[in-house]
């Protein structure tokens, strides 16, 4: 009592020492419980109570009290005896809204769909009194008395049906482990499912993709096929339209593709075949048409119609190297054009990307003296015509070579060849492991075959043909140049023609300079 008597004491003495005649503003009573205010007593009447007769702190609720409701009431407050009367401290448990959406989880009962709340409630009263939680939600979505209150809701997804199997390649067979009838070209599907029904029933497997073929051989384009434009004694070859072609002019073609078939592809069915050379007047009179390039082709019968319905003459030569010069793979990539003939673009693609891609102006404007500087210096890597570079051959007295790109695959395998000395056994993984890297190039030794994969085609013979009459430079396919001397004649292009009737010898090597 004695804390009580001094505040007393000192409200006196302040109500003793005002000047008379002087009226103090009284404060209002009440306030938060929880905090200090002027007032006496707090809003909370239990909470009063509480501070002021419960704990015996009278002048917390004392009208005129100096200090009103003090730190000590708000101490008192906060205390455990009157914890539960004034709840300060204590955060107050939120009262959910009720409501919400009926297909979501949510902290409010029910929910906002009156319908649907009502048929969740029946089934689960604790969804009207509680949270409406993922049990209220499954009700709504699934319950099927529920299904049509609660029309805002989708049903749960489901688990979704298996993969309907695609059909697979025609001529590769499945194992048992992979059952799948039927194959992905619907010509050859039907071909082989008639010679064997199975295959469409059950599964397409290895005795499917043997039938598809050998019998099916015609309607089936297998990898082992050969190639229309080349004498290969298998049936059919591997592209349908030109194949079709052909057997409508020649049904033998079906059983043989021989040498007759080939130059029927390149003759009677020019436009359905890619055999002809783009880059040469046909022979006056052959009645040949468009020529074995595609987009070649489509740019200059779009200008001259007639060299796609007539004739391939010496103005459809001249339409490919000019005003499609970029479409066809005719024009010398390593020399310019002739001043002001507009002409650009050359006839490597790889190379023609590398030079245009450094100056456009190679493919806008002109292939001009800049143009083939490009192709010898920054793109020599990509230009068939540019100059080996010295990576090629053994170096004793030096180390390293002048294509940073080979010289680095190379080092990568041996770092000896860029420390030391560039031997025999760098030039070796030259040709090996950096093949694709390294602009070597690299011959089978078979006379024509311009693109040393050890095989001769009819264009490959008749680029040799263009060479020897001066159309186009030696460059454009060594092979046909037997003896290296700079030139094509009559005797080399025999050699070719021999080779694209019997093959490449096994070791392509054994051809003898006959002289003239």
């Amino acid at each position: 009592m004695f804390r009580q008597l001094v505040i007393l004491l000192g409200f006196l003495v302040v109500a003793a020492s005002a000047p008379v005649g002087a009226q103090t503003p009284t404060p209002t009573p009440g306030g938060d419980c929880c905090t200090i205010h002027d007032g006496p007593s707090c809003d909370v009447s239990a909470c009063a109570d509480c501070v002021c007769n419960v704990l015996d702190e009278p002048l917390c609720c004392l009208d005129g009290s100096p200090d009103g409701w003090s730190l000590i009431c708000v101490g008192l407050a906060s205390s455990e005896e009157c914890s539960t009367d004034c709840s300060c401290g204590v955060d107050p448990t939120p009262v959910p809204t009720p409501g919400g959406d009926c297909c979501s989880a949510h902290g409010g009962s029910s929910c906002d769909e009156p319908s649907c709340s009502t048929c969740v409630c029946a089934a689960d009263d604790a969804c009207c009194s509680g949270p409406w939680d993922a049990t209220c939600v499954s009700i709504a979505r699934t319950e099927d008395e529920c299904a049509s209150e609660c029309t805002t809701c989708t049903p749960l997804p489901t688990e979704p049906p298996d993969a309907t199997p695609t059909p697979g390649v025609c001529c590769d067979g499945r194992d048992e482990t992979d059952v799948n009838p039927g194959c992905d070209e619907s010509r050859c599907e039907a071909c082989v499912c008639e010679v064997d029904g199975v295959c469409c029933l059950d599964n397409w497997d290895p005795s499917c993709a043997v039938i598809a073929d050998e019998e099916c051989a015609l309607d089936c384009f297998c990898p082992d096929d050969g190639a229309c434009c080349d004498a290969h004694g298998g049936i059919g070859c591997d592209d349908a339209q030109c194949q079709d072609c052909v057997i409508a002019i020649d049904s033998d073609c079906g059983d043989e593709w021989d040498t007759s078939c080939a130059g029927e592809a390149a003759v009677e069915c020019a436009i359905d075949c890619p055999c002809g050379d783009c880059c040469a007047e046909q022979v006056p009179d052959s009645g040949i048409v468009g020529c074995g390039d595609k987009v070649c082709q489509d740019c200059v019968c779009d200008i001259d119609m007639e060299c796609c319905t007539l004739e391939w003459d010496a103005q459809c030569d001249e339409i490919s190297r000019d005003e499609c010069s970029i479409a066809c793979p005719c024009n010398e990539c390593c020399e310019p054009q002739v001043e002001g003939s507009d002409v650009v673009g050359c006839g490597d693609k790889p190379c023609q990307d590398c030079v245009c891609a450094l100056d456009r102006e190679c493919c806008e404007l002109e292939w001009d003296g800049i143009c083939a500087a490009i192709v010898e210096t920054e793109c020599n890597r990509r230009c068939e015509c540019a100059g080996e570079s010295n990576c090629c051959e053994a170096r004793p007295d030096d180390q390293g070579c002048d294509d940073t790109v080979c010289e680095s695959c190379v080092c990568g395998v041996d770092d000896f060849c860029c420390l030391d000395t560039w031997d025999g056994t760098c030039t070796a993984i030259v040709g090996d492991e950096c093949a694709s890297a390294c602009p070597c190039g690299g011959s089978s030794g078979c006379p024509a075959d311009c693109d040393g994969n050890g095989e001769v085609r009819v264009n490959e013979v008749i680029q040799c043909v263009n060479i020897a009459l001066g159309r186009v430079g030696v460059s454009s396919c060594a092979a046909c140049d037997v003896n290296a001397d700079g030139s094509v004649r009559v005797n080399e292009l025999i050699q070719g023609v021999n080779v694209l009737l019997t093959g490449c010898p096994t070791a392509a090597l054994g051809f003898t300079w006959l002289p003239e």
